[in-house]
């Protein structure tokens, strides 16, 4: 029985995860998360607690809402990467659901 490639194996267990192995190319994006952090956190203390917990609601819908646009984006993205591989093979690419052959 041939021994499965690395990542056909890691794939089937589940294990591969690139949003956790995920570091951003942008120098600035540290920065820029630890100034938001803060600000949030200044912006949250100047509320009355009623108002806190409704702030707090909105933030966590907008990092649901920001997760699933970089599922989208990775499920795109990976389409449309093995399309590009099938079609420079010469094989037939999905478009939108159809078969394309080249």
């Amino acid at each position: 029985m041939p021994t499965p490639t690395p990542y056909i194996d890691a794939l089937f267990m589940g294990e591969l995860r690139p949003f956790e192995r995920l570091e951003p190319a942008f120098p600035e994006y540290n920065e820029l998360c630890e100034f938001s952090a803060a600000m949030e956190g200044l912006f949250a203390e100047r509320l009355t607690p009623e108002l806190r917990g409704f702030f707090q609601d909105v933030v966590e819908n907008r990092s649901e809402i920001a997760g699933m646009l970089v599922r989208q984006a990775f499920a795109d993205g990976y389409r449309l990467g093995v399309n590009l591989m099938l079609e420079s093979l010469g094989q037939f690419a999905l478009d939108e659901g159809r078969e394309v052959r080249f």
